[in-house]
């Protein structure tokens, strides 16, 4: 299992769309859980997603229905 937390953080955009190709190169070797608020990097890895908010599970799926889930956009953009 490989556990990263913000990894991206400090990283170029270049850096940053690399890593997750290197994440997706270890898909299926590995389980990997990500902590990471660039949403860049979360859409280059396009894979099954997870939103907390306050500590509590929001919205789970593929990464296009999160992209799209009002409730996200609502949080996330900090008009609810």
């Amino acid at each position: 299992m490989l556990l990263l937390d913000e990894p991206t953080a400090g990283m170029t955009p270049q850096e940053t769309l690399a890593t997750a190709e290197m994440l997706l190169r270890l898909k299926g070797e590995f389980s990997i859980v990500a902590v990471e608020h660039d949403i860049r990097f979360v859409r280059a890895l396009n894979c099954e997603t997870l939103v907390l908010h306050q500590g509590r599970r929001l919205r789970s799926g593929p990464f296009h229905d999160i992209e799209t889930d009002e409730m996200v956009r609502d949080v996330y953009l900090g008009r609810r």
